[in-house]
Order: structure tokens, then sequence, then C-alpha cells
């Protein structure tokens, strides 16, 4: 699954689900939702914290790049937001 629409050729801002909410607690870095909880890694976290809606893929590795002072390996990325959109955590 890619996030290009080829319908419209827009490009896909991924976006967390309204219902869903990431918080850090007792240094555990989680994605909330109905249905339960998921402990992210730092990586995971900071990908879906730039989920916000403007931001594509290419935005979000060159974030990431910035953040951990390596380049981010677009195929990654785009591998684990296929995860988190098949899990319904993004839209």
């Amino acid at each position: 699954m890619r996030f290009i629409c080829a319908t419209n050729s827009k490009i896909f801002r991924p976006k967390l689900k309204s219902w869903s909410k990431l918080k850090i607690k007792n240094s555990e870095k989680l994605l909330l939702y109905p249905e339960g909880r998921v402990v992210l890694n730092d990586t995971a976290y900071d990908i879906l914290n730039f989920c916000d809606g403007n931001m594509s893929i290419k935005d979000i590795c060159y974030q990431l790049s910035i953040d951990y002072v390596a380049e981010a390996d677009e195929k990654d990325v785009q591998e684990f937001l296929d995860l988190a959109k098949d899990n319904l955590w993004i839209e």
C-alpha cells in the first residue's frame, strides 16, 4: 500500500485518528486508542507524533533526519506508516 492517490495526485499526509492519543507515562511512549494501547519505541513515537495531517512522508523523513542527526530511510518510514494505517492508527 502506498500513500499517493493516483486519482487526484495528492500526496498523502498521514494524520493520527481522532480517537488515538500519544502519551508518555512512566518513561513508556504509548499510543492509546479505544481498543487498547501500544508501547512504542522512540522512532515509532516520533513518526506518529509528526502525523498531524500537514506533513508528507518526505517531510517526516526530513524532520527525523534532523532530530536523529542521521538520514531517515524513507522505505522504513513508509513500512511503519503502512502498518499504522492497517491498524487504523492513522488516516
